[in-house]
């Protein structure tokens, strides 16, 4: 239905959940637990609550045949702790994969947030005690826990997660999809003008963007000297908080097919976070020969290590004067395609999607 019917309301976001490339006999879909959860949220049910019983009902719903033919479980954070207990009864292993960092860091941040920025970011809630359990017992019955990043790594052993379980295994890009080719269009090639940071993903407090606003601000340059793209979900109520300057430029959500246009029209990537796993969009700036500004709570210190130490410069996350200083660098001096091209050719090997499964395929085999 939704390939057929491209504009029925949900339909963009669906089209992401779509697995493509992998037989359908190998795929066994359970929608309905995700229709009550959406079902409740809008009917004002507490998302955390609503989500956590969700993903309680999927693991229940998984037959018991599934654990005994399998000889390796895989799960996913805060959805795997009543798979970690039946993969124990089992002597069966659960490998973890954890996408982001540990989430009582992130309540520490967004606490710190709310007290900086209270119209980008609200109080947090206690966490659910169910939730803390839940995750708990995770960590503590996964036979592996990998993670996307060294920094999500350190976040677990910093909160007492066992080191010798984790395993970095980063993420990858398909970085075809948003190389500029050797001949381009017109259309897709970056015109002279002022310098273009760009911005992408859910503009938000976790992402930084209240400390790049408040950064640019400061900066003060002129709308022929430089301008800022925002790329990104932006909640109605928060819309008021982007400053009316002619030199920002909101572009609102664009589909990820048409992310490769955008990265061209565009000279530097930014991406101030307080909380990350290891985000996606940092590899395809690079693809698309844009040098990052971004902060060591990224995972971006990894690509450092592995060869884009010249296009990849890293900033205390929430420091505006550090920030302002890294923009003001690479405004005057900002690195040459040549330079962002032989980073990437280095961080290819690595950050593919071909070596990510390989490894996954190694360290399950080295295991069994």
């Amino acid at each position: 239905m939704v390939a057929r019917w491209p504009n029925v309301p949900g339909a963009k976001s669906l089209r992401n959940r779509i697995v493509r490339g992998v037989n359908s006999d190998r795929i066994h879909s359970s929608p309905w637990h995700e229709l009550h959860a959406i079902y409740q949220i809008k009917r004002g049910r507490d998302p955390v609550a609503a989500l956590h019983e969700r993903n309680q009902r999927f693991q229940e719903g998984i037959l018991p045949a599934s654990f005994r033919n399998a000889d390796a479980i895989i799960g996913f954070d805060t959805s795997s702790w009543i798979l970690a207990e039946r993969s124990r009864a089992l002597g069966k292993p659960l490998w973890l994969e954890r996408t982001i960092n540990h989430p009582a860091k992130w309540q520490e941040a967004q606490i710190a947030l709310h007290l900086r920025y209270p119209r980008w970011q609200d109080a947090p809630a206690p966490r659910m005690p169910e939730l803390v359990a839940a995750e708990e017992t995770e960590h503590r019955l996964a036979h592996r826990i990998l993670v996307g990043s060294g920094f999500v790594a350190r976040t677990l052993e910093s909160m007492g997660v066992d080191p010798r379980k984790i395993v970095v295994n980063p993420y990858g890009v398909a970085w075809e999809e948003f190389e500029i080719p050797a001949e381009v269009g017109a259309a897709t090639v970056r015109k002279p003008g002022p310098i273009r940071f760009l911005f992408a993903g859910s503009i938000g407090a976790r992402k930084g963007v209240p400390v790049l606003l408040e950064a640019w601000g400061k900066l003060g340059w002129r709308k022929d000297e430089a301008e800022l793209w925002l790329v990104g979900h932006l909640p109605e109520h928060q819309r008021c908080l982007i400053p009316d300057h002619s030199n920002i430029n909101l572009v609102g959500r664009v589909a990820k097919a048409e992310m490769a246009a955008i990265y061209r029209q565009c000279d530097c990537f930014v991406l101030p976070s307080f909380s990350e796993g290891f985000p996606l969009v940092l590899l395809e700036s690079l693809a698309a020969g844009l040098p990052v500004i971004t902060t060591p709570n990224t995972g971006a210190g990894d690509l450092q290590e592995h060869g884009a130490e010249d296009c990849v410069t890293l900033v205390e996350a929430g420091s505006v004067e550090a920030l302002m200083e890294a923009m003001r660098a690479w405004k005057d001096h900002l690195p040459g395609q040549d330079v962002v091209r032989t980073a990437c050719n280095r961080l290819r090997v690595r950050y593919s999607w071909d070596a990510y499964g390989d490894r996954w395929t190694k360290l399950l085999t080295s295991d069994l």
